[in-house]
C-alpha cells in the first residue's frame, strides 16, 4: 500500500527472501512505484536491534515515517536472549529501543509544514492493561493475555509521552498509536481460537490489506498534521485508556524503558 504511493519501504524482516518475493509478486501486478528495502531484523534482540538501526541510518540519514508493527500474541512463557518476556521484548521493547536509534534521523525528515511520523501498531487489548514495574518480565505469575496486554499499554504510553517530548521540544514529528483492528495474520496461529475454528477468522476478521489502511492513514493524512499523541481506529481519533493518558505513568514507563535498554538520553546516540 505505501509503495502505491511511491514511497521507498526500508523493511526490518527475519526472512529477507519473503520481502523480494513480495516485491516480485507487486511487479508482476504491475505495481512500478515505490521499492522495497528488505534487512535482517530480529526485533526481540539489542543486538540485532542495533545493527539494523546502524545500516539504516548510514543509508538513510532522513526517515519520514516509522511504523513499529512487528508482534507476537498469546504464547506460552518465553525469555528472549536478552532475558525478557517475549511479549513484552516484541511487541513494545524492541521498538523503544529502534525508534531511539532512528529519532535523530525523523527529526532530519521533519519540517515545519510536515512533521514526520512514528506510528505504533497497538491494540485495543492496551485497555486491559496494567504495568507490572516489579514483575516486567511476569516471572512470578505469567498469564498470555496480561502478558499481551501490558505490552500494548506500554505501547501507547510510549506514544503519549514521546508526543508530548517532541512538542516540548518542539521537535517536527509526531507520534501516533493506531488500532488496526483484529486482522487475519498469522499472528493468531496456536492460539485457542484457531485450533477450535480455523474457519472463523476468514469470515470475521479483516484482511491485512484492510488492516493496513489505519496504519497507512496514520502516515500520510493531512487530517493528522500536528495532531500527534493520538489513539486511532478505523481512521478516526479515540480516547485511549484511563492508564494510558496518566501522564506520571507515561513518564515512569519511559524512564524504566530507558534504564532497561541503558539509555541516558532518548534519542542521543
Amino acid at each position: 500500500m505505501l509503495m502505491k504511493c511511491d514511497i521507498k519501504v526500508v523493511i526490518g524482516c527475519r526472512n529477507i527472501q519473503s520481502a523480494q518475493m513480495m516485491l516480485k509478486k507487486y511487479r508482476d501486478e504491475g505495481i512500478d512505484k515505490g521499492d522495497i528495502d528488505p534487512h535482517q531484523l530480529d526485533i526481540s534482540s539489542a543486538d540485532s536491534v542495533a545493527k539494523f538501526a546502524t545500516i539504516v541510518r548510514e543509508k538513510y540519514p532522513k526517515i519520514h515515517y516509522l511504523i513499529n508493527n512487528a508482534g507476537i500474541m498469546f504464547g506460552p512463557r518465553i525469555e528472549t536472549r536478552d532475558g525478557y518476556e517475549s511479549q513484552f521484548s516484541t511487541n513494545y521493547l524492541g521498538h523503544f529501543q529502534l525508534t531511539h536509534l532512528l529519532f535523530e534521523c525523523l527529526k532530519q525528515a521533519g519540517e515545519e509544514k510536515s512533521f514526520s511520523r512514528i506510528v505504533n501498531v497497538s491494540s485495543c487489548a492496551h485497555i486491559a492493561g496494567n504495568i507490572n514495574f516489579e514483575d516486567i518480565n511476569c516471572r512470578s505469575r505469567y498469564i498470555s493475555s496480561e502478558a499481551y496486554a501490558q505490552s500494548k499499554l506500554a505501547q501507547v504510553l510510549f506514544t503519549n509521552y514521546l508526543d508530548s517530548l517532541c512538542r516540548k521540544e518542539e521537535f517536527h514529528v509526531q507520534v501516533h498509536s493506531v488500532h488496526p483492528g483484529i486482522v487475519n495474520t498469522e499472528l493468531f496461529d496456536g492460539t485457542h481460537l484457531k485450533n477450535v475454528a480455523p474457519w472463523l477468522p476468514n469470515l470475521i476478521f479483516k484482511t491485512p490489506e484492510e488492516g493496513a489502511i489505519p496504519i497507512v492513514h496514520a502516515c500520510l493524512s493531512p487530517k493528522l498534521e500536528r495532531k500527534g499523541g493520538t489513539y486511532i481506529h478505523n481512521c478516526k481519533i479515540f480516547p485511549a485508556s484511563e492508564l494510558a493518558r496518566d501522564e506520571e505513568l507515561q513518564k515512569r514507563m519511559f524512564d524504566f524503558t530507558n534504564t532497561l535498554i541503558g539509555v541516558e538520553k532518548f534519542g542521543q546516540i
